[in-house]
């Protein structure tokens, strides 16, 4: 077994965290995430101070992790990260046994995701357009038909182009989760709506492909994280009021109104039927409520 050494495997973090970025193309809040959780096992390995990595340093890691007493979902991304890691130092050489399979992930019960109710969104674009200026009523309305009419992801959202949409087709060419493109339909309606805010702020700001803040900077995760958390505080008393509120929101109502769910798959753009299914439950989740609150035998 060759020894391994601190040095060694920081050159081979910052080696794996550059394939990911140009190669993969993962997004900054990915590459971000993954790079904390890989100094903390880098932190690790300097303290304990073992050959190499082994089975049963890996093990005491996990131990470590668990008696942090960090939720079993931070743990599972911590060790998901790490298993890149290894399969990367395998995949290179500078380990001679990948031991990525001997990491399992914590079993955890998957929190149902937060949901407003259909109605709640016309009320939610209203409230929308009380901003204090035409810019921002135009670019808010833009947002939440996006993350709600188009169902993507906030990351999807603020790396949008004014040509990534065909008006021809109405569709919009989407690069998601590990650079995969999808294509999602769009309403004729909202395909109005973004020639008429892209004319508007081409006015305000110059030609630009990308959506601008009202500042005339790109669209960052932060701003839209704050403007969905304000107008959503306004209407909604559900616990989260993040854009995902919206993404999941969109997913579920799909799914009342009779959507097939291989389709709310590909729109969504989930790798797995599995992480889909979890919208079933929310529907499951929404008729119990609904037995309790009605029938008289509940």
């Amino acid at each position: 077994m060759l020894r391994l050494t601190e040095e060694q495997i920081k050159a081979g973090i910052d080696s794996y965290l550059t394939e990911l970025k140009v190669v993969k193309r993962y997004s900054e809040n990915t590459l971000l995430s993954y790079g904390t959780d890989l100094s903390e096992f880098l932190a690790f390995y300097r303290e304990v101070n073992p050959p190499s990595v082994t089975i049963k340093f890996l093990r005491r890691f996990t131990g470590y992790l668990t008696g942090m007493n960090m939720q079993a979902a931070s743990i599972g991304r911590k060790l998901s990260a790490l298993r890149g890691l290894l399969e990367f130092l395998h995949r290179n050489d500078i380990i001679e046994t990948n031991f990525a399979r001997y990491l399992k992930n914590p079993k955890t019960r998957r929190k149902l995701p937060s949901v407003i109710q259909e109605s709640d969104f016309g009320r939610l674009v209203e409230k929308s357009g009380e901003a204090d200026d035409d810019y921002k009523k135009s670019l808010n309305r833009v947002l939440f038909e996006l993350l709600y009419g188009c169902s993507l992801r906030v990351s999807e959202v603020c790396g949008i182009t004014y040509s990534s949409f065909d008006y021809y087709r109405k569709e919009v060419r989407i690069r998601g989760k590990g650079n995969k493109l999808r294509v999602v339909p769009v309403s004729e309606s909202l395909l109005k709506m973004l020639k008429e805010h892209f004319e508007l702020q081409n006015q305000t700001f110059g030609l630009n492909d990308y959506l601008l803040n009202h500042k005339g900077r790109r669209l960052y995760s932060k701003y839209v994280y704050l403007i969905v958390n304000k107008y959503l505080s306004m209407i909604s008393d559900i616990p989260k009021k993040s854009p995902h509120v919206l993404r999941h929101s969109s997913a579920t109502h799909m799914l009342n109104n009779g959507a097939d769910l291989l389709g709310i798959k590909e729109i969504l753009g989930h790798e797995s039927l599995a992480t889909t299914q979890i919208y079933t439950q929310v529907g499951i989740e929404r008729l119990k409520n609904v037995y309790k609150k009605s029938h008289p035998k509940s």
